[in-house]
């Protein structure tokens, strides 16, 4: 009757315990998906009736109970021995009917009677009503997923979904069977002894169903039950029974959530933004214990690591701060590496080298983290980050201690007996470190190592031992990954963002192009950029930002921009994106007084949250009025003077090669030579050869005279190569004998007395593959496209024969073939020129006996610049109809500042020669001397895009438009250049100015910017002894430099006052 007692009251306790954590766990798990999926259903789409589907991966997470099937107590299962578990899952959904994912789950089983013990038998090991089961499992799963529901209908997105699972994995289980009358752990023969518990690795086959509901477009809440089939009978140390199936299985009924990265994983990893957004997050991480206590206090690093799993869900307040919800299950081991030699007939009890601890838990905690990367660098969104957490919770515990001997339960005084194991709701506190990486922008990887102190020192069942801290503790390492809901904690907490904007305004840049702002004609262009940088502007937030020029003691109101939030109606403004910002422009124009050289633009931003029905609050962004410019200058008005003008190409050459070519022609497979046979009987080839004949008796210096011989290609490959070598030694000993006739001829004016003096190249080519292809290609034969293919097609060795065998098939190729079989005798000669001294002197004296050529040649041979305007001017009168004339006439009157008739010719010149690069850079000279800018840039683009270098010219314009930066890219590397002096003092470059503008060509103007350098850099020396400098070339700069704004800082310096006036 005690024992009856004992069985149903422990029974009763370890039911409402079991429910209790199943209850306490399962209602954490739904409040926090119901949670998260109201607050970000804020900010997305509800789930949408539309038939569009996107594939995506998803995470789940699940807890829920177990019921085991064995044989132990097969008609005693459901309801009755469930037990709490949970679980993960990652996946990916292919379509709306098929997805796979991978699955983790972790928990306990039990098959245990509800048999009361009214008898002692003394053979109870197979008495299976007095004996208990009770595991630890771990199982890992492949599983594919189809849903029944997108079968029959169109919405794939629609909120319920009724699904079916199935796949195979592996079960890792840890268990012992115990007799209920005394504790002690059951001998049964199929239990390999393993200190009191066993082990096994067991294939699994889960099988099972789910339904899933919607909250929005990422979240659903899943429901699934399922049985894991198993290929073991013996997961309860018992065969056989009356259960349908002959092997062990247990069943799995979870509730669980599941997030879908219908976007992936998230943006590709780039925060590098000093502001912060706070965010909700979910951890799963998996990793090992270490138990220390007091059983074995020494043995425990590397010899009680046991495997552990957890979930966590936090939210991340600012940078630094943060809290979090953790749930960790486990196992806990503390044992022995002593060998047992002996046994003590009394006092065991004591001998902890001869015990076991082993133990499971469940610990629940809420926990702070502090981020201490964060406390020191202004990267608040950096990759890395090392963090520290602590909190306190509740751990329940439950374990073992087994005398390693005996295999028996372990009777220790502490031990208050619980069916064979004992029980604790054990007080922790977890302290521990952390690093995270992110992958993305919503996912890192976590490794954790934390201690959690406990307020207990029995969960070995030991207390006291040599351990530092009295109680026992255990550590966790783990490896997780965690995905952030960067967008849900911003909808529910961020409300209009208006006092985050006002913190955090620092991060707001502005910017003016250009830096620093110009006159051009009277007017002052601006554009002011402003740059908010991601999850800055507040949804429902406005922000107005009014320009202001500020002169003396006046102010100039500029246009004001207006950029509102996403949520903001009533309001018109350019909206800016919460979670991306970004750089938005605004422009205007206003008309310059000489009062504004020196002046300031700033803006003032003011921050609202518009409201109907409501009184408008309007709060200064910054605080303060923001400087964004400083000053108006006009000093790019000495920009130019120096433009690049073009020459026209005369086209002379020092040097012309005149060539003259003679054919020999041969007979098939022969290379005997005679000109009155054959095609060398015909008209063309004795034109040429009179041709050639009369070229050399002109008596012109021979250059080099070259012979290449060829043979049709039909023949063999051998026999063609020799073949063409011994005709082009034909044709060598050809042309030698008649240069020799002509030399000997009487009245020849050939100079020389043989030929050894002649450069002689003789060659024989082989087959004539190109020529035969060319020629039938151009020919009328009807077939010829039979002919190539036939040809193109054979491989090499087989070319000729199949030329032989379409010569038979068409004879008509022989007229084709014959031709190929020549010598060609090129003869080159040099042309006879005048010399430059004859050219020149007949440029002044004859210039009519000149070419074009030679007359535009007499130009470039004179340095003197009125003799060179006088030539080209001739040039122009004589050859009217020649651009070329017209254009360098044109040339010589820019350079005397006569742009008028530069023009005048130029005009006459492209009328000639319309889209001609020179031409148009000229007239783009012209027009920059006359400051018709919008005209010289024209002229300049053009030219540049027939193909003429019109960088410096172009560089000149960019200058006067503003756009220094753009001016010294078109400059390049070229140095010791007004222009590029004065671009790089525009920029601020000062010293590179400085160094260019020295070693440029000494002008007034050079030796003004050098001053305005001095001014920029405050050395007065420089600016006092360039003026004088300038002021003694061009006296007329006094008036300029009085006024100018450059030097504001020196009016009333006596020393500038005395220079200028």
């Amino acid at each position: 009757m005690l024992i009856q007692k004992q069985a149903n009251e422990i029974n009763k306790k370890i039911r409402i315990m079991r429910n209790f954590h199943k209850i306490i766990l399962t209602f954490f798990a739904f409040a926090f998906a119901l949670s998260i999926s109201t607050s970000y259903a804020q900010e997305t789409e509800k789930a949408s009736k539309s038939t569009d589907f996107s594939k995506h991966y998803f995470f789940n997470w699940n807890m829920g109970f177990t019921d085991f099937y064995g044989d132990m107590h097969p008609d005693k299962a459901f309801l009755s021995n469930n037990m709490f578990a949970g679980g993960f899952n990652f996946g990916y959904q292919f379509s709306p009917v098929i997805g796979s994912r991978f699955s983790i789950s972790s928990g306990r089983l039990l098959s245990s009677s509800d048999y009361s013990v009214t008898e002692i038998t003394s053979n109870y090991q197979y008495d299976s009503d007095y004996l208990r089961y009770k595991g630890h499992f771990t199982d890992f799963t492949g599983q594919v997923m189809v849903d029944f529901t997108n079968i029959f209908r169109d919405n794939s997105d629609a909120k319920f979904s009724f699904y079916g699972f199935g796949g195979f994995g592996v079960m890792f289980q840890n268990a012992n069977v115990y007799d209920f009358r005394d504790d002690e752990i059951y001998d049964h023969p199929h239990n390999g002894t393993d200190y009191g518990d066993y082990d096994q690795a067991v294939m699994v086959f889960p099988v099972g169903f789910g339904a899933k509901y919607a909250l929005n477009s990422n979240f659903d809440i899943t429901f699934e039950t399922s049985m894991r089939f198993t290929d073991n009978d013996l997961l309860d140390q018992t065969l056989g029974g009356d259960a349908a199936f002959k092997n062990d299985r247990y069943q799995y009924t979870s509730l669980g959530f599941t997030y879908k990265l219908v976007d992936g994983f998230g943006p590709k990893f780039t925060a590098t933004s000093s502001v912060f957004d706070p965010y909700f997050y979910i951890n799963t991480d998996l990793g090992f214990t270490d138990f220390f206590g007091d059983l074995h206090p020494d043995n425990v690093f590397g010899n009680s690591e046991m495997f552990a799993w957890g979930v966590k869900a936090g939210y991340q307040f600012d940078p630094i701060f943060g809290a979090r919800l953790n749930v960790t299950n486990g196992q806990l081991l503390s044992q022995s590496d002593y060998k047992i030699t002996t046994a003590t007939a009394s006092g065991m009890q004591y001998d902890t080298d001869l015990l076991r601890y082993k133990g499971t838990f469940t610990d629940v905690s809420g926990q702070l983290t502090v981020d201490f990367t964060n406390i020191f660098r202004d990267n608040k969104n950096a990759r890395f980050s090392l963090y520290g957490f602590g909190g306190i919770g509740v751990a329940f515990h439950n374990g073992n201690v087994y005398d390693m001997r005996n295999e028996d339960i372990y009777n220790h005084p502490h031990n208050d007996t619980d069916y064979g194991n004992y029980k604790n709701n054990i007080i922790i506190f977890p302290a521990g470190l952390g690093a995270k990486y992110g992958v993305t922008e919503n996912l890192d990887v976590t490794i954790e190592t934390s201690a959690r102190f406990t307020g207990y020192d029995l969960m070995d069942q030991t207390d006291g031992g040599n351990m530092m801290i009295k109680n026992d503790h255990y550590q966790y390492t783990s490896l997780g990954f965690t995905y952030k809901f960067v967008k849900a904690a911003s909808a529910v907490l961020g409300g209009s963002g208006e006092g985050k904007m006002i913190r955090n305004h620092e991060t707001v840049t502005y910017k003016v192009t250009p830096e620093v702002l110009q006159e051009k004609g009277g007017k002052v262009a601006y554009e002011i950029s402003v740059t908010f940088p991601e999850n800055y502007f507040g949804r429902g937030a406005a922000v107005d930002i009014a320009p202001v020029l500020k002169y003396g003691d006046q102010e100039l109101a500029l246009s004001t921009q207006t950029f509102v939030g996403e949520e903001v109606v009533g309001v018109e403004g350019q909206m800016v994106p919460y979670e991306t910002g970004g750089t938005y422009t605004f422009s205007g124009e206003f008309d310059f007084t000489p009062e504004m050289a020196s002046s300031t633009v700033e803006v003032t931003p003011v921050v609202y949250v518009p409201k109907a029905g409501t009184e408008t609050t309007f709060k200064n962004l910054a605080e303060t009025q923001v400087k964004i410019a400083d000053g108006i200058i006009h000093t790019e008005d000495f920009a130019g003077g120096n433009e690049e003008s073009l020459l026209a190409d005369s086209g002379y050459e020092l040097e012309t090669v005149i060539s003259k070519t003679g054919k020999l022609y041969f007979p098939k497979n022969q290379y005997t030579y005679n000109k009155r046979r054959g095609l060398n009987s015909s008209k063309n080839a004795i034109a040429a050869r009179v041709a050639v004949d009369e070229f050399l008796s002109q008596g012109w210096e021979i250059k080099n005279i070259t012979v290449n011989a060829y043979a049709s290609p039909e023949g063999e490959e051998t026999l063609n190569a020799n073949l063409s070598e011994n005709r082009a030694k034909v044709a060598d000993k050809q042309i030698h004998s008649e240069l020799h006739r002509l030399i000997k001829a009487k009245n020849s004016k050939i100079n020389m007395d043989n030929c050894s003096d002649v450069d002689f190249t003789v060659v024989g080519n082989g087959p004539d593959w190109d020529g035969f292809m060319a020629a039938l290609e151009a020919s009328s034969f009807a077939d010829k496209s039979t002919v190539l293919n036939v040809i193109k097609s054979a491989a090499p060795a087989k070319k000729e024969a199949e030329i032989k065998n379409m010569i038979l098939i068409y004879p008509e190729l022989e007229n084709i073939l014959s031709p190929l079989r020549r010598a060609e005798v090129a003869v080159n000669c040099y042309e006879p020129k005048r010399t430059a001294e004859e050219i020149a002197a007949l440029a002044t004296t004859k210039p009519e006996d000149l070419t074009l050529q030679e007359l535009l040649y007499a130009a470039t041979l004179t340095e003197d610049d009125e003799a060179q305007a006088a030539i080209y001017k001739t040039a122009a009168n004589l050859f009217a109809d020649s651009w070329e004339a017209q254009t360098n006439y044109a040339y010589g009157e820019i350079l005397n500042g006569n742009y008028t008739d530069a023009l005048t010719y130029l005009e006459k010149a492209n009328a000639l020669a319309p889209n001609n690069a020179t031409i148009l850079n000229n007239m783009g000279v012209i027009h920059a001397k006359q400051a018709a800018w919008d005209k010289a840039k024209k002229c300049f683009t053009n030219a540049q895009n027939l193909g003429a270098n019109e960088n410096y010219n172009l560089g000149v314009v960019a200058i006067q438009y503003g756009e220094y930066d753009k001016a010294l890219e078109l400059f390049g590397s070229r140095k010791c250049d007004v222009n590029v002096g004065l671009a790089q003092l525009m920029t601020g470059k000062y010293e590179e100015a400085k160094a260019n503008l020295s070693c440029a060509e000494e002008t007034c103007k050079t030796n003004y910017l050098l001053a305005i350098i001095g001014a920029r850099t405050a050395n007065d020396a420089e600016v006092f002894a360039n003026l004088k400098k300038a002021f003694e070339i061009n006296p007329k700069l006094k008036g300029k430099a009085l006024n100018d704004r450059e030097f504001v800082k020196y009016f009333d310096n006596e020393e500038f006052l005395s220079i200028v006036k």
